[in-house]
């Protein structure tokens, strides 16, 4: 089956309308603007982008115020420039630190130096002479080479009493007492209150600071009765154990005389048995 085209292909009339359709777009690009493209410069001849291994890197400080003055002077500044830019401001500001803080270091140091040897040269020059110290004695009359004692190391001290003693304490109250009675006798009343004052202020004044004042007599004599009976009472213990102790003793011993016997006694009838049996004649076998 053919297919009947109804119209011709009429090349010339397309050809017409493809001009048209030129002239129309030329004259409007003609009117409109069209801003011009401005070519940006090629990084890989810049200098200004170099590696870290580079020789030419910039190291100084005039180097890289250079750099940065270069940059400066282009107006616009691509992406990557600009992080050139900042990275050499960065370098710029560590440098500064850099060179400030081994200033500071260097400055300390010479300062050190120079205080050291002022204070080496005042000590040799207003140093005291050496005096000779004098023999140090302790209580025993012994002399003591140094600021120890140490011959005291070892021996016991005998360890104060502080009045905790009831039968001490009873009997100088019972003096104070008297000698209070005696003072009222004798007519001097004023003496006998003063005394008595005083004491009254020194037992408040041990009661205020925690200590225990021993003044009442009853109690005293209650304590002295309850040590009395502690004493029998350790004395009764202290017998009853040294007789426990003897008797233990005296079993021990009695036990081992009494394993020896036995031991002779099995031994003798043994050697009385072993005759028998040989056939001696021996009575009760």
């Amino acid at each position: 089956m053919q297919l009947k085209m109804s119209n011709t292909f009429n090349a010339k009339s397309v050809k017409q309308l493809l001009q048209v359709e030129d002239t129309f777009i030329s004259e409007l690009f003609t009117t409109m603007p069209i801003p011009a493209r401005e070519t940006e410069p090629q990084q890989k001849n810049s200098k200004l982008f170099l590696k870290k291994g580079d020789p030419k890197r910039a190291a100084t400080f005039t180097e890289l115020h250079e750099k940065l003055d270069s940059l400066k002077g282009v107006k616009k500044l691509s992406h990557k420039l600009k992080l050139e830019k900042k990275g050499l401001k960065n370098r710029l500001k560590k440098k500064t630190r850099r060179n400030e803080h081994k200033a500071q270091t260097k400055a300390a140091r010479i300062e050190k130096l120079n205080s050291g040897k002022n204070i080496k040269t005042e000590d040799v020059e207003g140093a005291p002479k050496a005096t000779r110290s004098k023999p140090v004695f302790n209580s025993e009359g012994h002399m003591v080479f140094s600021k120890f004692d140490f011959s005291e190391i070892g021996t016991k001290k005998k360890q104060q009493k502080n009045g905790k003693d009831p039968k001490k304490a009873l009997e100088a109250l019972q003096e104070k007492k008297e000698k209070i009675k005696s003072l009222v006798a004798a007519g001097e009343t004023e003496k006998a209150q003063v005394l008595k004052e005083k004491d009254a202020w020194k037992s408040v004044l041990a009661k205020s600071s925690g200590e225990k004042v021993k003044d009442d007599t009853e109690l005293l004599k209650k304590s002295i009765k309850r040590e009395e009976q502690k004493k029998k009472g350790s004395a009764k213990k202290w017998e009853n154990r040294l007789n426990a102790t003897e008797k233990a003793i005296q079993e021990r011993q009695q036990k081992r005389q009494d394993n020896i016997m036995k031991r002779k006694k099995d031994k003798k009838t043994n050697k009385l048995k072993k005759s028998a049996k040989k056939g001696r004649i021996i009575p009760g076998f």
